[in-house]
């Protein structure tokens, strides 16, 4: 029994093949500025459970959406460098905002007993 290849699909412009990846990229781009929000509401939770259900949703709704906003950059700036670096700068703008906003959660002081250290035996 012989299997049928689908015809595969034929692009005038290589402009257009932008259209066939599925969704708007305003879409893509929104749910990534949304995404990050509930990241860092997940990691001001964070010893919770709530805020690492929160930090897993929020990751893997930003990290779809910036890897398809992220597959349309070299259309947008008719460059696969020029589309990776504004990547690797939008990259390190999220790390950084995420940096700054742990910086400024409280750190809970441990209790007395975790500090005390055990007496060493044998010396």
């Amino acid at each position: 029994m012989a299997v049928e290849a689908e015809q595969p699909i034929i692009i005038d412009k290589v402009r257009d093949e932008e259209r066939f990846f599925g969704g708007d990229i305003v879409w893509w781009a929104l749910l990534l500025v949304c995404s990050v929000p509930v990241v860092l509401f997940g990691l001001g939770l964070a010893p919770d459970l709530g805020g690492f259900v929160l930090m897993i949703v929020g990751g893997v709704l930003g990290g779809v959406a910036f890897a398809q906003v992220m597959l349309r950059m070299p259309y947008f700036t008719s460059g696969f460098v020029k589309s990776m670096l504004i990547v690797l700068l939008a990259s390190v703008v999220i790390a950084g905002v995420a940096l700054l906003y742990n910086m400024t959660l409280p750190v809970p002081t441990a209790p007395p007993d975790v500090l005390y250290k055990p007496p060493i035996s044998g010396g």
